[in-house]
Formats: C-alpha cells, structure tokens, sequence
C-alpha cells in the first residue's frame, strides 16, 4: 500500500496535507492541524497510524492503534460512513483515547492502562476492545497481538497500584549528579500550579516525583529528561528563602521560591538551568504536561562549578598572596594529575586552583592546607601551565603528609605543605586532592615574597 496521498473530508473538521509511508511493518506517519485533532492532547504535528494490514487501511472491521506525539494511544473502528480519500478504504473513528506511555516497561503498574491508579475492570475493557490487533500499549505480555495473555496479565496485577516513593515534596530523594531512572504511572500530582507564563504552555506538572539536590559549592546545576522520556515531561526547580531548609511550595506561599521550569526544550523533554547557591537545597519536579499522563524516564543530574576541573578551575590571577575555603565533595576524581604522592592507593576528588607569579624573578611559593578548617588527607600537586595547547604541561611537586606544625588531623600527620620555585609570570595549577579517595571541605594558603 502507497500511504502517500491528500485526505480530506474527515469527520470533525480534521485535514491531513501530507501522509508520508514508512516501510516498517504497517506504520505510517502524517502531518495533522493540532487545533482540529483532539486539541486538548495533542499540540504537535505528527501522529503514527499502526494498521492490522498494509493492503486496506483499517479494513475487515479491525480496530488501528494511533500513537500520538505526546504518547496518547488512539484506538480507532472503521466506518463506512467516512471516507479517506485516495486510500480506497473506508476511514476510521475515535473510539478511545488512552494517555499511556509508549512503553512502561520500568514502570511498576504495568496493567494500569487507563491511568486510574488501579488495575481494575477499566483496563480489562481496554484489552478486549483493542483485541486481536498489535497495539504497542495494550500487549502487554510483547508477543506481538493483544490477546488472552494480556487479560491474565491484568487479572494477575489486580487491586490498587502503589505509589512511588517521592511521591510527594516532602519524601523527596536526596540526589547528586547522575542518572536516575523513574516511572510516574502511579504517582499523584502533589504540587501547586506553575507561575503563570513561567513554563511556555505547561500550567502544572501533573503525577509529579520529587527529588532534591544540596549543593556544597556555588555553581551551574542542570536537571534534564532529554531523549529518555516515553511521555511529555514538565520539569520545575523551587528553594527555599531559609539557607539549609527544605521547603516545598506545598507548604504555602512564603517558604518556597520558584527557580525556573521547563516544558519542551529538547523535543517533547525538559531542560533545566539554573544557578545555585552552597547551602541552599533545591526541589526538582518532574512529571507530565498532560493530566493522567504518566511513563517512564530517567532524570540526568549535572553540576558545574569553577574548581571542578583544570578547564573550569578557580582564578585567582597573579597575586602574592591569597587563601581559599572549599570543599571537594561535589567534584569528579582528579584522574589526570600524576601518581607521585599516592603510593598505588586511589585519588580522591580534585579542587583545582589557578595563580601567577606577579614577581619579576624568581621566588619561592608555598601552599599548605595545615588549617583547622581542613578536615580529610589532602594531597597537594603543584603543575605548570607551559603556554601551549594543554590546561597543564610539567609537573612541579607534590606533598601527602607534611609535619609542619598544624598539619595533623587527629593526631596523625594528614595535611599537606609544599615549597617550589615559582618561575617570573609562571602560571601554575593547584589540585587539592585526597588520599586514598578521602573528600572532604578544605582551606588552602598560597604565599609568596617578590622583591619589587
């Protein structure tokens, strides 16, 4: 069958200008007017029609399964009072409209097919009226045709779906940057409407989950579902206006500050940016544009932040003197600096810090983190940026366990004190590290004398 051709004439005011026929299987997709073809589930311009049969378009009276670019799953009867033209078969009508997700194989109510928080006598109807044919969403045993083995599956999942664990604000997960895999089919909607105009067309995020994020350094956090969602998501970032507490806007007005949100930044998926503030702690909302639209996804987690890397290190220009309070907890292991002081035992998250050498000779450079503020085995490693296309070329010294006065950590020697001669307008890189994968928050001093 040659899926292309104009068709007009569809019951409710429906045009399709363009049918494109994609060779797999019996799909084919085509572009559709959002205001006229079930507006309020479908704002884009592509929907994908699954018929039983290549050779007639819904014929011999079997039921065509429409997925919906924001997953809605429509299971469409022929009729022989509409007409599709140029297919030289009868034209279909709506006969349901399910907001399911393309696919919920990580979900954990698999059954729950019509969204209703349960698997009960709705989803069993479901079944037997897409019986017999290939819907995606209805087969649920995967083997290819919605049959007897998709009603065991609904009758063995019988009873009340449970709800995930973050379901609401104040269960949220506690999370670092990373990949978080979730499902939202049985999750309820726990939060307030969004600020007006604040998230393009989303007003509210419907069978939300909640997750929080404590940063230890000021920096660039970014929360995303790009490309990993089955369903249309809404993400929404809050904090509080008291450092260090957890407020959630389902507390009331006051409490909790609006971040930012995002609705489609990357198709039909979300991408938040936000800047952060050490000791803040910050709610991330994740869930659905549409209500009682629910699926699975993953939340990938980032955080950047200067210190984090020889690329994004801390500046400190050319100075003679300076001191920086830190922490190393939020930062990536500093794979790259050399083995020298670590004996064969694993590196612990790098802090990196840039300075120059102001003096117009030579001096000598010293960097300790023999501070009470410092509180795990740092490693000191002192590298030199050679003017060239590398962030770091030589490797200058390095020190573990310094015996200076102030450098022990209970009662044993852990902090670190290095001396070098620092070259006139050198550049040089600081890694504050720990031994043995050790992290932890630090102070560092770099001093110098120039002879102007």
């Amino acid at each position: 069958m040659a899926c292309d051709g104009d068709w007009a004439g569809w019951e409710g005011g429906l045009e399709v200008p363009h049918m494109r026929h994609r060779q797999e299987g019996c799909l084919c997709e085509f572009d559709v007017d959002a205001q006229n073809f079930f507006a309020p589930l479908v704002r884009r311009d592509r929907v994908e029609i699954r018929t039983p049969q290549c050779s007639r378009f819904g014929s011999r009276g079997r039921p065509v399964a429409v997925r919906t670019p924001r997953q809605e799953l429509i299971i469409m009867y022929p009729s022989q009072n509409l007409r599709a033209g140029g297919l030289g078969a009868s034209g279909v009508l709506l006969a349901a409209v399910l907001a399911l997700p393309a696919s919920a194989n990580n979900c954990t109510c698999l059954a729950d097919l019509s969204g209703d928080g349960e698997v009960n006598g709705a989803d069993l109807a479901l079944i037997l009226g897409g019986w017999g044919t290939a819907a995606p969403a209805l087969d649920l045993s995967g083997d290819g045709v919605v049959n007897g083995a998709d009603i065991a599956i609904v009758l063995g999942a019988w009873g009340p779906c449970t709800t995930p664990v973050n379901d609401t604000c104040s269960s949220a997960l506690l999370i670092v940057p990373g990949t978080y895999q979730f499902c939202t089919q049985n999750a309820t909607t726990d939060g307030p409407s969004l600020p007006s105009n604040s998230c393009g067309q989303a007003t509210m995020v419907h069978k939300d989950l909640w997750y929080q994020f404590a940063p230890q350094s000021n920096g660039t956090l970014t929360v995303e579902t790009c490309g990993t969602a089955t369903f249309d998501t809404v993400i929404a970032v809050y904090t509080s206006i008291f450092d260090g507490f957890a407020s959630c806007p389902t507390e009331g007005p006051g409490l909790a500050v609006f971040v930012g949100c995002s609705d489609d930044d990357c198709g039909f998926q979300s991408k938040v940016t936000a800047n952060v503030v050490a000791g803040k702690i910050y709610k991330i909302r994740v869930g659905a544009f549409a209500a009682g639209q629910g699926g699975s996804g993953a939340l990938k987690v980032s955080f950047s932040h200067p210190g984090e890397s020889c690329e994004n290190s801390i500046q400190l220009s050319y100075t003679a003197s300076a001191t920086v309070i830190g922490t190393t907890l939020d930062n990536p292991v500093a794979t790259e600096i050399p083995n020298s002081c670590f004996g064969g035992f694993p590196k612990g998250p790098g802090e990196w810090i840039t300075f120059g050498v102001p003096c117009f000779e030579s001096t000598e450079v010293t960097v300790t983190t023999c501070y009470p503020i410092t509180d795990f085995d740092t490693v000191i490693t002192i590298l030199r940026f050679d003017f060239d296309f590398n962030c770091w070329t030589t490797f200058i010294t390095c020190n573990d366990d310094s015996s200076q006065p102030g450098c022990d950590l209970n009662g044993l020697n852990r902090k670190s004190f290095v001396t070098f001669t620092g070259s006139a307008g050198g550049i040089y890189r600081v890694v504050i590290s720990g031994f043995g994968g050790s992290a932890g928050n630090y102070q560092v001093g770099i001093g110098m004398t120039c002879n102007f």
